[in-house]
């Protein structure tokens, strides 16, 4: 199957000591955008990154474009009930491991797949 087309709208960015959380809404290219978006949430940490979507159709592509462009989560998508605010509905979320010194790679990479530059901290920055 080729690779997916997805773009990301921020919604949301806040740049913590240790965190940085990013929410907004992505679409697939051949979708209508403005119809066809589903809600996304990503924390960074330290030496974690926790993704969260919309349970639906076009969420489990997005989990499904995530894992090919940082490899596997650690478990299966746990499912959050009741949603997120100013969403409706259940949230999978996943989450992936990293050393501390690969941080900045993760940030870098996100950034690619984002389409939106991030800020770089060094590990346990306060």
């Amino acid at each position: 199957m080729a690779q997916e087309s997805w773009s990301f709208r921020l919604s949301r960015r806040e740049f913590r000591a240790r965190q940085i959380i990013l929410e907004g809404y992505a679409s697939l290219s051949e979708e209508r955008p403005e119809v066809d978006e589903v809600f996304w949430l990503l924390i960074i940490g330290p030496d974690f990154l926790s993704l969260e979507v919309s349970r639906e159709l076009l969420g489990e592509r997005l989990l499904d474009f995530f894992t090919a462009k940082l490899g596997s989560p650690v478990g299966p998508p746990r499912i959050i009930v009741g949603g997120h605010e100013g969403e409706e509905g259940a949230l999978s979320q996943v989450e992936w491991r990293f050393p501390s010194s690969g941080r900045d790679l993760m940030i870098r990479t996100l950034a690619e797949v984002l389409g939106h530059p991030l800020p770089h901290f060094a590990p346990g920055a306060p």
